[in-house]
């Protein structure tokens, strides 16, 4: 009997723990199953033993009581104790709600007002793109004027009115990218200005220099920092052997596995061209700069320098795989 009413109680508090979710329902039924055992005991000791003839002796009965009732009070300690817990364990879990609710909207505002502030930064920068293009527009407009008043002047030298014209192009390339602008132009936008650029250098140093400027068929449609080949070819006639007819400006522009391959090739002038990379001086504004600039638009390139005694050589070798 005794086992019987264990295993009773052992499977009503299980039901209660698996089935009941609210806390004080649960303590609730821990209680009356607590009292209910408390009753069957105390039915046990008063009806059921002496219905088989069995008479607890005064002493031993009450000391059974008094288990019986410490037992009871234990419980209800217990239950009490765990109903508090629970209460504490339900405010904690609401402020803690609270305080993620409240750290996830200041979050939020963060974000909005972060938001903004680019928003306005993007507008300002905007505005000053839209003023510098207003201002080299305005500029470039008045040039170009004044160089058709002075081309019609040219135009009896067939030679110099070309040269000019020449002039004319360069210097719209120079304002067509200056600062405010993209800084990008087309690959094949680039070679075209080489080409003017050797024409005007030409007519300028009255050399019978020339440019043997190969070129591949088939050009990618990308696009590349305004100058970087130009820089290399004014270094080229700026301290190369100019009046050298058998070994002209050399360039060759090849397109192998995406990637541009640009050289350039010159005769030096003795003792006019001492290579600043033997001695351990830094490149030329132009060369650094074409350096920089290609890092900021963060398309991988490859360029190598040979300076030997007689002739100068530089390659630059640019990947497009990204870019197209």
């Amino acid at each position: 009997m005794v086992c019987l009413l264990m295993a009773l109680t052992f499977y009503a508090l299980l039901v209660i723990h698996w089935h009941i979710r609210n806390n004080w329902l649960k303590a609730v039924g821990y209680l009356v199953v607590a009292v209910a055992m408390q009753l069957l005991l105390f039915e046990l000791l008063n009806v059921w033993l002496p219905s088989i003839h069995i008479e607890l002796q005064r002493p031993v009965k009450a000391m059974t009581l008094r288990s019986l009732f410490f037992g009871l009070n234990m419980f209800l300690d217990v239950a009490l104790g765990a109903v508090a817990y629970a209460l504490h364990r339900k405010a904690v879990n609401a402020l803690e709600q609270q305080l993620q609710l409240e750290r996830a909207l200041h979050a939020k505002e963060v974000e909005r007002l972060n938001m903004e502030a680019l928003a306005l930064q993007r507008e300002l920068e905007r505005r000053r793109a839209e003023s510098a293009q207003w201002v080299t527009a305005m500029n470039s407009h008045g040039i170009r004027n004044a160089y058709n008043a002075i081309y019609q002047l040219l135009l009896k030298n067939e030679k110099i009115a070309n040269g000019f014209l020449g002039l004319k192009a360069m210097h719209e390339y120079v304002l067509e990218n200056a600062p405010g602008q993209s800084g990008m132009v087309p690959l094949r936008h680039e070679i075209e200005m080489l080409r003017i650029w050797s024409k005007v250098y030409e007519l300028g140093y009255q050399s019978n220099s020339s440019l043997d400027i190969e070129v591949a068929t088939r050009l990618p449609p990308i696009s590349v920092p305004s100058f970087s080949y130009i820089v290399f070819l004014e270094n080229a006639y700026e301290l190369g052997d100019n009046g050298n007819a058998e070994h002209p400006v050399q360039i060759r522009i090849n397109i192998v596995k995406q990637h541009v391959h640009f050289r350039i090739r010159n005769k030096k002038i003795t003792n006019k061209m001492k290579s600043r990379f033997k001695s351990g001086r830094p490149s030329g504004l132009g060369i650094k700069g074409v350096r920089q600039r290609l890092e900021l638009t963060d398309i991988p390139y490859n360029l190598v320098i040979e300076d030997r005694d007689d002739f100068y050589t530089a390659t630059l070798s640019i990947d497009y795989t990204k870019h197209i």
